[in-house]
């Protein structure tokens, strides 16, 4: 028995392509899409990579 498309699914990780709720196709269509969506939030040149990393250090240097 197939699930019915408003279950979730886990992808079949040997194949890149699946389905989601949103009707992705493929894992780089679902990633550029999340891309997108935080583009929209964070400024062209802020890096949230960097901004996580100076987190992490300050925090480190507390304990």
């Amino acid at each position: 028995m197939m699930p019915s498309n408003s279950q979730k699914q886990r992808p079949d990780v040997a194949d890149p392509t699946f389905s989601t709720l949103d009707n992705e196709r493929t894992i780089d269509e679902a990633i550029r899409r999340a891309q997108a969506m935080v583009a929209q939030f964070v400024p062209t040149d802020v890096s949230l990579a960097d901004e996580l990393i100076t987190d992490r250090h300050t925090e480190a240097g507390r304990e």
